[in-house]
């Protein structure tokens, strides 16, 4: 698994919500869910958060183990000293600010719907040209285009006429046609298709 697998997960709030709450018991209520940072620094910036009774206001970081924030020497990287939450799969250790206190920790671990994680797993590791050939028969019409774009934003031969951002990681693609987004996501790979769009005209195969 990688880490741009959660990315997805905080972007797309597709982990479970209800009644969230830090690894030392806190409640957590995210009411800015913040600009996803695709250069250095944190992951998301600009988040506003409830953490207990207090409302903070920074950046969150992620990582598949808490301990790769001391890996990384975020500790000591003053871009770092503004992150309000530490969004982990798994806390293996806590971590602590400069001034000692501990930094406020959420596992996903048990947040993530087995469907959503096993997906995502067989497409990194898949070997076709594109991750969904197998299933590419079944899929609707109207959904083949957006696979096929995907599949060419991942070859690095993209369109030119479409402002386009695509992450190979996690088979995430978005295109921005006439200022809609159309997200053809990881879950394609699985044949696992939902078929859901939202109304604003997402498209989402998880």
């Amino acid at each position: 698994m990688k880490e741009d697998f959660l990315h997805y997960l905080w972007r797309a709030k597709r982990f479970d919500l209800a009644d969230l709450r830090t690894t030392q018991g806190e409640p957590v209520e995210i009411l800015q869910w913040g600009e996803y940072n695709r250069h250095a620094g944190p992951d998301f910036q600009q988040t506003r958060l409830r953490i207990g009774e207090t409302l903070w206001a920074g950046s969150v970081e992620m990582h598949l183990r808490a301990s790769e924030w001391l890996r990384h020497r975020h500790q000591d990287d003053d871009a770092y000293r503004n992150v309000v939450l530490h969004v982990v799969l798994e806390e293996d250790v806590p971590v602590h600010r400069p001034d000692g206190d501990r930094l406020p920790c959420l596992e996903l671990r048990h947040r993530i719907a087995p469907r959503i994680q096993g997906a995502y797993l067989q497409l990194l590791h898949n070997q076709h040209w594109i991750p969904c050939q197998k299933q590419f028969h079944t899929v609707p019409e109207s959904g083949k285009g957006v696979i096929e774009l995907a599949a060419v934003m991942d070859s690095g031969v993209a369109p030119t006429s479409l402002p386009f951002r695509a992450s190979t990681l996690t088979g995430v693609v978005e295109v921005e046609p006439n200022n809609g987004v159309a997200e053809a996501t990881a879950g394609a790979a699985a044949g696992a298709f939902d078929g859901v769009i939202g109304a604003e005209g997402d498209v989402d195969f998880f």
